[in-house]
């Protein structure tokens, strides 16, 4: 399939204030990846969030914590209904508080996640310039935009004929180039890559994700991705790329390469497994961000339809 080229504007990385902008398809682009829906069928590529979830030692974890209970309703109806309306039907309700990273489940990293230096600079901002109290000016969750586009998933696991991918295997550009063969399809400009190394089916199983943790891509094949031109990357993983790093010197080189000198969105922890299963290797891909200035991340629950 040919779409249309992503439309893209030059920011220079490094200027404090600069807004980083998602890659995005053009509507000639957007119609064509709607065109690839044919079954109507959709498939959820988020997993469900929950407290006590693994998460990378980082990141808080999530925690949930009723705020209003139909007990605590009747105990104290003035505070919820103080106008005092009739209630003779005893309507009660729950609300509750969720703490969390943004960073929890199925996210997309802001181009301000990962920044390099003393003092730190990242994407369109850094410390000095860009970063408040409540968070990041510049680079947020806020600046990133919903994503409608082509989808293809890059099965490396299968093409490999494994379940999983070994602990902290490096996904080469020979792995993507010949998986992609082997799937019959080819990439264009502004597609979003999604990479299966199988780690969802062990997630979230403590004792088989210490086991299997670290698999992604180098360095080498996120600089062919995109000399492709893709739109943006994601992975079943909660990193993408190849952990420990093999870059001597740069723990995180992928996330350096792709956000902090390019200011491209990395969806991480999606649900791949039924798309995997089913060989469906093109789809319409849609992500909706949550949202919120100052974050780091912005959370999604992205579907695929064909």
């Amino acid at each position: 399939m040919t779409s249309s080229s992503p439309s893209l504007r030059r920011i220079d990385p490094l200027q404090p204030g600069a807004v980083p902008v998602v890659p995005t398809l053009s509507s000639a682009g957007i119609l064509a990846a709607l065109r690839l829906v044919r079954e109507g069928v959709v498939y959820d590529l988020a997993r469900v969030r929950f407290p006590g979830m693994p998460l990378p030692v980082m990141h808080p974890q999530l925690v949930v914590l009723p705020y209003r209970t139909p007990h605590g309703l009747r105990s104290e109806p003035s505070s919820v209904w103080p106008s005092g309306e009739a209630n003779t039907v005893d309507v009660t309700f729950t609300s509750d508080v969720v703490t969390a990273s943004m960073h929890t489940g199925a996210h997309i990293d802001a181009a301000g996640h990962v920044a390099v230096g003393t003092p730190a600079s990242w994407y369109g901002g850094d410390e000095l310039t860009g970063l408040g109290d409540f968070g990041l000016l510049a680079s947020d969750g806020s600046q990133l935009t919903p994503m409608v586009s082509r989808g293809v998933l890059i099965d490396v696991a299968a093409y490999r004929n494994e379940d999983v991918l070994p602990k902290g295997y490096g996904i080469t550009r020979e792995d993507l180039e010949q998986t992609l063969r082997s799937e019959g399809v080819s990439l264009s400009a502004g597609d979003v890559v999604l990479l299966r190394t199988g780690y969802g089916r062990v997630w979230p199983h403590r004792d088989l994700i210490e086991q299997h943790s670290g698999s992604g891509i180098t360095l080498e094949a996120a600089e062919w991705l995109i000399a492709q031109g893709i739109a943006g990357i994601g992975a079943d993983t909660e990193g993408i790329e190849q952990l420990p790093s093999a870059v001597p010197g740069n723990p995180h080189p992928v996330h350096t390469a792709l956000l902090r000198e390019r200011g491209m969105p990395m969806i991480e922890m999606l649900a791949l497994e039924q798309l995997a299963e089913d060989r469906r290797y093109e789809f319409l891909l849609i992500v909706a961000p949550v949202k919120i200035r100052g974050a780091s991340a912005a959370m999604v629950d992205p579907i695929a339809i064909v």
